[in-house]
This record gives structure tokens, sequence and C-alpha cells, in this order.
């Protein structure tokens, strides 16, 4: 009898440590999705966080149409590069990885600085001719001279994300950005101005 009792005051302990796991398991979840990534570097560097961007049409250096927003009704990362960054060459392969395994992300490369024949030979050693366009409207229009930086839109044209992108980590930390909850998303928008850009400005560069 003293066993039996035991035996079952033991699977009663289980029973509760499992429920206790489970709420934890719950409320550690509910953390992770309140609190957004900080691994991208954020800036004031173009359009704010909600801000409906302009349309435009490219042509990218493959002969492709290029349309922002995207024409297919995917999310677009739109992420600037210099020829001479020595970060974005780094982050070039990335990129291109995430824009095969991506389905639902179109990524356009957008080169700023330098001359058309460097962004050439550039987009040609990192097999990024599909999506490289010039530019400089771009930089102009959004006041972005930074490299490597990145800006995250959706279907419509909003911004959902953007940041200094020196690290696969700091691609994947906009992307997640866009799943987040809006008023998590604003909140991890609110610190913008008091962070300092790391990316290497290349304006007036050539």
């Amino acid at each position: 009898m003293f066993f039996t009792i035991s035996y079952v005051a033991l699977w009663a302990l289980v029973l509760v440590a499992c429920v206790g796991v489970l709420v934890l398991g719950k409320q550690v979840g509910t953390l992770l999705i309140r609190v957004p990534p900080r691994t991208a570097r954020m800036t004031n560097a173009g359009p704010d966080i909600g801000h409906q961007i302009e349309s435009f049409k490219l042509v990218d250096l493959a002969g492709n149409d290029i349309s922002i927003p995207s024409a297919t009704g995917a999310r677009q990362m739109i992420v600037f590069l210099s020829a001479g960054c020595r970060s974005c060459s780094k982050i070039a392969p990335a990129l291109r990885t995430i824009q095969y395994e991506e389905r639902e992300l179109e990524i356009i490369f957008a080169g700023i600085g330098g001359s058309p024949a460097g962004h050439k030979g550039f987009a040609e050693s990192h097999n990024l001719l599909d999506g490289y366009v010039n530019g400089t409207t771009l930089a102009a229009r959004y006041s972005i001279w930074t490299a490597p930086y990145a800006m995250l839109i959706d279907h419509t044209g909003e911004v959902i994300s953007k940041g200094v992108v020196n690290e696969l980590e700091d691609i994947n930390s906009l992307l997640q950005v866009a799943d987040l909850p809006d008023d998590a998303r604003l909140a991890w928008a609110k610190p913008l101005s008091t962070v300092m850009n790391s990316g290497e400005n290349i304006q007036g560069k050539e």
C-alpha cells in the first residue's frame, strides 16, 4: 500500500513538472515574440518605418525590368552596395543564397558610388547581375549613402525594417522583424536616432 501511494505521488510530481515546463515554454515563446531582434544597427538613414515609398521602374544589369514595389506581390529587400566596400563583398554570397531560398522575397542590389564599370565587375564577380541596378537615383531619393545598408518593404511599398547589414545575422534580423506584431515592430524602430551608423559612407566616392 505504501509503495502504491509513493508511486502515485511520484507520477503526480512528474505531471506537475511537465505542466510547469509547458507553462515556462509558453512564457519564453511569448517573450521571444515580443522582444524584437537587435542585431542590425539601425540609423535614421532612409524613409521611416511604416513610410510608404513611391514606385520605381528600373532595369537590372541582366536586362530585366525591376518594379518597386514588386509587381508579383512579394516583399522586397533593397540592399545598397558599393563595389569598393569589403563588407559588401563579404555578405554578397549570403544575399544570393537568401534570394534563392526565400521564395516570397525579392532582393534588389542597388549599386551606389563608384563607376558603372566598377559595379558591373562587382556584380559579375559575385553572380549578382540579376537584380543589380544603378542605385544612384534610389540613394538620392531615400537619402541612403551607406553601404552595406538594407531596407525591407512589403508588397505595398511600406518600409518594414532597415539597417546596416555587415553580417548574415543582420540580414536575418531584418527579416525577423517583418514577422513581429505591429506594436513590437514599432517599438523596435523607436531607438533609431540613438544608434550610430557603422556602415561605410560612400557619398562622393568614385
